[in-house]
C-alpha cells in the first residue's frame, strides 16, 4: 500500500493546486456579476431573468462542474493534511478570493476591448487551467511504488484467470432445461424480491451519501443553513455591481468594489484557519460569528451611498460571507472526525445543497429588485436570511435526535418497497402471459 507524509512536502503542492482550482471556480462567479449590467442593457431583458439564468448556470456548474473538482480537491486536502487541515483548507479557498480580486476588473477590461461575447470566451479558456491543477493533485509515483504495483498486477491477473475458470465450470454444470427455467420464473420467491429492494435502497443511500443524515442527525440542520447561506452569498456576489451602478457610480468603480470584497475574503480565509487548528474556536462557532457579521453588513447597504462606506461594507462582507464557505468543510471534518467514508458523503451532499442555494439566490434577489424598483428590500431580505443561518448554527447537536432523519429514511424505504412489489407483480404477470403464449405456440406447432 502506498503511504505519504502529511502536512509537509508534496502536501503543500496539493494545497497550491486546490488554490488554483478555487481561483477560477469562485472567481468566475464574480465575473457573472460584471456581465449582468451589460446583458440587461444589450439584450433588453429584466434583471431577474438575467439573475435567474446566471444563478442556474452557476448552480448547475456547482452541482456538476464545480462539484467534481470541488469534492476532489477537498478529499485531496483531507488525505494530505491532518493537524494543519483548517489552515490548508483556508489557503485553498483563498484562491477564490484572489479570483474575485483579479477576474472581475479583468473582465470589465476585456468587455471594453472585445465585447461581452469575446470576454466570455476568453474567461472560459482561462478556466481550462483547472485541468492542469487537477493533474498535480496526484503525487508522482516513485520507482519502488511502480515496481510494487507491477507485482500486484501480475498476481491479480493470475487470480483473475483462476476465478474465470472456476466460474465457467460452475456455469456449465448448472445449465437448466427450458421447462425448468420457466417453472423457476413462475415460482419466484417474494422474500428475495424484498431483500433485493432493501439492497437497492441501501445502495442508493450509499451512492448519494444519505446514510450521513441518520448517522449524524445534526448534519440535516447543517445542510439547511448551508443552503440559506449560499443563497445570500450568491445574491450579493451577483448583484453588488448592479447595485453600485444604480447608485450612480461607473462600471469600473462597481467592479473595484467587487475586488475589495475579494480582498476581504482573502484575508478572512487566510487568518481564520489557524484559530480553529489551535483549538481557540470551533468551526461551528466561527460560522455563527461570520453569518452574524454578514447579516449586519447586508442590512447596512440600503442605508448608505457613500463611496468610502461602500468600500468598508464590501470588505467586511467579503470577510464575513465569502470566508464562510471553507468553514463548511471544517465543520464537516469536526463532525465526522476520522470516519473517511462519512467525510466523502458529507462533502458531496454539502456541495449539492450549496448548488441549490446558488441556483435560487440570484432569481430571488433579481425578482425583488424588479418588483420594488430598488435593491433596498432585496439586500434587507438577504441580511435577514443570513441572520436565520446564524441562528441555525447555534443549534446544539445534542438536542437533535435521530427521529427526523430516521423517519425520512424509513419513509423512503417504504416507498421503494411498495414500488418494487408493484413492479415485481407486473413483471410476473407479463412473464406468465409470455409463458402461456409460448406454450400455445408450441402446441400449435406440434
Amino acid at each position: 500500500m502506498r503511504h505519504h507524509q502529511k502536512d509537509i512536502g508534496y502536501s503543500w503542492i496539493i494545497a497550491l493546486s486546490a488554490f488554483t482550482v478555487t481561483l477560477f471556480q469562485m472567481g468566475v462567479i464574480k465575473v457573472f456579476a460584471v456581465f449582468i449590467p451589460h446583458l440587461v442593457e444589450q439584450l433588453n431583458i429584466s434583471t431577474w431573468v438575467v439573475g435567474m439564468a446566471a444563478s442556474i448556470g452557476i448552480g448547475l456548474r456547482h452541482l456538476l462542474g464545480h462539484g467534481l473538482p470541488g469534492v476532489a480537491k477537498v478529499l485531496a486536502l483531507k488525505d494530505f493534511f491532518e493537524t494543519k487541515f483548517s489552515q490548508a483548507n483556508g489557503i485553498a479557498f483563498a484562491g477564490g478570493a484572489i479570483g474575485m480580486i483579479i477576474l472581475a476588473p479583468l473582465t470589465e477590461f476585456l468587455i471594453g476591448i472585445y465585447g461581452w461575447r469575446g470576454a466570455m470566451m476568453i474567461i472560459a479558456a482561462m478556466n481550462m487551467n483547472i485541468c492542469v491543477a487537477g493533474a498535480l493533485m496526484v503525487q508522482p509515483l516513485e520507482q519502488s511504488h511502480i515496481d510494487e504495483l507491477r507485482q500486484d498486477s501480475t498476481k491479480y491477473t493470475k487470480y483473475e484467470r483462476l476465478v474465470k475458470n472456476v466460474d465457467s465450470q460452475t456455469s456449465n454444470s448448472n445449465i437448466l432445461t427450458g421447462e425448468n427455467s420457466k417453472q423457476q420464473l413462475l415460482n419466484k420467491d417474494k422474500t428475495s424480491e424484498s431483500k433485493e429492494s432493501s439492497t437497492k435502497v441501501s445502495k442508493f443511500c450509499d451512492l448519494f451519501g444519505l446514510f450521513i443524515l441518520s448517522q449524524y442527525p445534526i448534519f440535516t440542520i447543517n445542510l439547511i443553513f448551508m443552503l440559506i447561506y449560499e443563497m445570500v452569498l450568491s445574491g450579493w456576489v451577483l448583484f453588488i455591481v448592479s447595485y453600485t451602478i444604480t447608485l450612480g457610480y461607473s462600471n469600473q468603480i462597481a467592479s473595484f468594489l467587487s475586488a475589495v470584497g475579494g480582498g476581504g475574503s482573502l484575508m478572512g480565509r487566510l487568518i481564520l484557519g489557524p484559530f480553529i487548528d489551535n483549538g481557540i474556536i470551533t468551526g461551528r462557532m466561527m460560522f455563527f460569528m461570520l453569518a452574524t457579521g454578514g447579516a449586519i453588513c447586508m442590512c447596512c447597504y440600503p442605508f448608505t451611498d457613500s463611496y468610502w462606506l461602500l468600500i468598508i461594507l464590501s470588505f467586511m462582507t467579503g470577510v464575513c460571507l465569502a470566508s464562510g464557505t471553507p468553514i463548511f468543510i471544517v465543520m464537516i471534518n469536526e463532525m465526522v472526525e476520522s470516519d473517511s467514508s462519512a467525510f466523502v458523503g458529507a462533502v458531496g451532499l454539502h456541495f449539492f445543497f450549496r448548488g441549490i442555494g446558488r441556483i435560487t439566490g440570484g432569481p430571488i434577489t433579481g425578482k425583488l429588485y424588479d418588483t420594488t424598483g430598488s435593491f433596498y428590500m432585496a439586500f434587507l431580505t438577504l441580511g435577514t436570511l443570513a441572520g436565520v443561518a446564524a441562528l441555525l448554527a447555534l443549534v446544539n447537536p445534542r438536542f437533535i435526535s435521530k427521529t427526523l432523519t430516521v423517519t425520512l429514511m424509513n419513509a423512503f424505504h417504504v416507498f421503494w418497497s411498495i414500488y418494487s412489489v408493484v413492479r415485481s407483480g407486473v413483471n410476473t404477470q407479463i412473464q406468465y402471459a409470455m409463458y402461456v403464449v409460448g406454450t400455445r405456440d408450441e402446441s400449435v406447432l406440434s
